[in-house]
């Protein structure tokens, strides 16, 4: 079994045998004029022979690879509606180009909600069917499981929050194709955005390159990077309410390089401990980076151990 995340600049691969324990793993990454559709399938699939390879496994005893892309995926199509972050990515029918490639079925899914299984099959959330997952790095997501499954809704946006309207900031349209406003302000580029709008102040030249760097000068106490980042709480604050309004979920997770950082965390349950309403018990995930990649490993076992048996089954 072979997951797969597809990033901005390259992609990452987890192999792992039917018992779900890591065998190896391979990571490549890829320049913007070699990012087309047709040019990731090909890196992809060399890297995955290149990985077996290593592992001395034929090709032959792959039995799934479940790819992880940030963007909304037609489950049904396997088909990425629109990958901002990378040129020409507009309605790519990825699980047919790869499976072609590799020979070997396959699966597409949201990275977000591939990180959600990850942690309810092997993190914070195993013993909770109805929680939400929120991620937040370069963009902003959220993951939800209802009764033990992906909520993916009818059009598969279900979670992506990163398009909500923030009050007094912005009206505009969300549009597919894009940003969110939200994702705008909450994302990594945003916080980093915020950092050089409010100036040098008396602080002197701090090097901020991430905006997780942000984050830890507030937990140093800078009073610049405190200040944004309680600007930043207040609008996730506001998210986690109406999340727990709509959905009641059991438990809250947040994720992704910027949401894992308990600061932040910190700072949203303070803000949120007042409400006489029943806000969900809120929690940092538990694999890190790594959720969606495990994800993957869970959602590829389930289906492929599936079709193994229906296999086994027709052939008796």
């Amino acid at each position: 079994m072979v997951a797969a995340e597809l990033g901005p600049d390259g992609v990452v691969l987890l192999a792992a045998d039917l018992e779900g324990h890591e065998m190896g793993r391979a990571k490549a990454t890829f320049a913007w004029g070699a990012s087309s559709p047709r040019s990731i399938c090909e890196l992809m699939g060399r890297e995955v022979r290149v990985l077996l390879k290593k592992l001395k496994k034929p090709q032959e005893r792959l039995v799934r690879v479940v790819v992880s892309v940030p963007a909304i995926v037609d489950m049904d199509a396997g088909v990425v509606v629109s990958l901002s972050k990378l040129k020409d990515w507009r309605d790519v029918p990825l699980r047919e180009m790869l499976a072609e490639e590799l020979k070997c079925p396959v699966e597409v899914e949201n990275d977000t909600n591939l990180a959600a299984q990850g942690e309810f099959s092997l993190g914070a959330a195993r013993a909770e069917k109805n929680f939400v997952f929120i991620t937040i790095g370069e963009g902003v997501g959220a993951g939800i499981f209802v009764d033990g499954k992906v909520c993916r809704g009818a059009r598969w946006s279900a979670g992506e929050i990163g398009y909500l309207h923030v009050p007094s900031v912005s009206r505009e349209s969300p549009r597919i194709r894009g940003y969110g406003r939200l994702e705008k302000m909450l994302g990594g580029p945003g916080i980093l955005q915020s950092w050089r709008a409010a100036g040098m102040g008396p602080h002197g030249r701090v090097k901020v390159k991430r905006a997780v760097d942000v984050c830890d000068l507030a937990a140093a106490g800078n009073s610049r990077a405190r200040k944004i980042l309680g600007q930043k709480a207040k609008i996730l604050a506001d998210v986690v309410l109406d999340l727990s309004l709509i959905l009641n979920p059991g438990m809250i997770l947040f994720g992704g390089e910027v949401g894992s950082h308990p600061v932040l965390m910190k700072e949203v349950k303070k803000l949120l401990a007042g409400s006489e309403f029943g806000v969900s018990s809120i929690k940092l995930g538990e694999l890190g980076t790594e959720a969606a990649l495990w994800g993957g490993i869970a959602t590829g076992l389930e289906s492929g151990i599936a079709g193994l048996l229906h296999t086994a089954r027709v052939a008796v």
